[in-house]
């Protein structure tokens, strides 16, 4: 069970990444018109770098075109917390 866990956080982690390589880097706006609030980029250079954060979990207001911090994991959290902190029907 615990190798069949460690497979699902290695494909998890990956995929953040993917999405986290996605994100606007220096623009204020990407192409699209959305803006990345600093503290994104601060959190994601924290995660990336200083290895503070297990995940970040962004949200995007669609209505004013922003893309925000929502929550954060401690670096000692498992998958299970970061799926607990996932919304139920969104997704």
């Amino acid at each position: 069970m615990a190798g069949k866990f460690q497979v699902v956080q290695q494909a998890f982690e990956l995929s953040v990444r993917i999405f986290l390589c996605t994100l606007p880097r220096c623009h204020a706006n990407s192409a699209s018109g959305m803006s990345v609030s600093d503290d994104c980029k601060q959190k994601f250079m924290e995660l990336k770098r200083k290895k503070t954060y297990r995940y970040i979990i962004f949200k995007i207001d669609e209505k004013l075109q922003h893309i925000t911090v929502e929550k954060t994991g401690v670096p000692g959290a498992s998958y299970e917390d970061f799926t607990a902190q996932l919304p139920e029907n969104d997704c």
